[in-house]
C-alpha cells in the first residue's frame, strides 16, 4: 500500500512537471517554434513500483503557429503498450493548453543567465525560477547551446534544460519520493543531426590516427618482407663428397 501511495503522489508530480504540456508566459519575446516542428523525448525512470505503468516516450507536434497561438498534438507511450494523445490550443504568450501540465516547456529564445522564468498559466504563477547557467550539450544528434535551471517544487528536485536558439525544453529531470525520472530529447526536426564536436570529435580524431598508424605500419612491414631478396645457402660438403671432388 505504501508503494502504491508513493506512486500516486509521484504520478501527480511527474504529470504536472514532465508528462505533458503548458507553456511559459513569453510576453513580447521572440517565439522560436513554427508550424510543422516536432520533438520527441525518451524517458528513464528508476525506483518505480512494479506493475505500475510509466511513460516510455513523449512526442509534441506543433500543428499550427499563428502569432503567439499554437495548436499542438501530444502523444505519450506508456510501458503497458497504450498510447495517450490529445490536441489542444496553447497561448505561447500567456500559457494554457494542459496535457497534465508540463510547466516550462517553452521559454523565450536567447534566454540568458539571470533571466527570471515564471512557471504557470491560466493567469497565475506557481513559481519563479532563474536561469542558472549556459553550456553545450548533445540532444537529438546535435551539439546545442542550452540554458538550464535547477530548483525545488512540490517536494521534488528538478533540473530543466532549454535549447537557447528555439527556447524548447530538451531535458527535464526530477527526483522525489524515492523515484527518479528523466525526459531527454532524442529526435526532432527543429535542427539537423550534425558531426561530432568538442571532446567527442577529439576522441574520433585520436582513434583515426591510431588506426592509420597501425594499418600503415603493417603495410610497410608487409612490403619490406615481399621485397627482401632470398639468400642462397650453399650446403657444406661432407668429407666423402670433399674427397671425391679432390680426385
Amino acid at each position: 500500500m505504501k508503494d502504491i501511495s508513493v506512486a500516486r503522489i509521484f504520478c501527480v508530480v511527474m504529470a504536472t512537471l514532465l508528462f505533458s504540456l503548458m507553456l511559459i508566459p513569453a510576453g513580447s519575446a521572440a517565439i522560436g517554434v513554427k508550424a510543422g516542428d516536432w520533438i520527441k523525448y525518451d524517458y528513464t525512470v528508476t525506483g518505480w513500483p512494479a506493475g505500475t505503468p510509466y511513460a516510455e516516450w513523449l512526442k509534441i507536434e506543433f500543428l499550427s503557429v499563428e502569432g503567439t497561438t499554437a495548436t499542438v498534438r501530444v502523444t505519450m507511450r506508456m510501458s503497458n503498450g497504450t498510447e495517450l494523445s490529445d490536441t489542444m490550443p496553447v497561448d505561447l504568450a500567456a500559457g494554457g493548453g494542459v496535457f497534465g501540465g508540463l510547466y516550462g516547456f517553452v521559454i523565450p529564445v536567447n534566454s540568458k543567465v539571470g533571466d527570471p522564468i515564471d512557471l504557470g498559466g491560466y493567469g497565475y504563477t506557481i513559481a519563479t525560477i532563474t536561469i542558472d547557467g549556459e553550456k553545450t550539450r548533445s540532444y537529438a544528434g546535435a551539439s546545442r547551446t542550452v540554458v538550464y535551471s535547477s530548483f525545488s517544487l512540490y517536494g521534488s528536485e528538478l533540473t530543466y534544460y532549454w535549447d537557447k536558439e528555439t527556447g524548447v525544453m530538451v531535458e527535464a529531470s526530477t527526483t522525489g519520493y524515492g523515484i527518479t525520472g528523466t525526459a531527454k530529447a532524442t529526435e526532432t526536426n527543429m535542427w539537423e543531426a550534425g558531426p561530432l564536436s568538442g571532446q567527442g570529435l577529439w576522441i574520433l580524431v585520436i582513434v583515426i590516427i591510431i588506426v592509420v598508424v597501425v594499418v600503415g605500419g603493417s603495410a610497410v612491414l608487409l612490403l619490406r618482407r615481399r621485397k627482401a631478396p632470398l639468400l642462397e645457402v650453399t650446403p657444406t660438403p661432407t668429407p666423402t663428397e670433399q674427397s671425391k671432388s679432390e680426385i
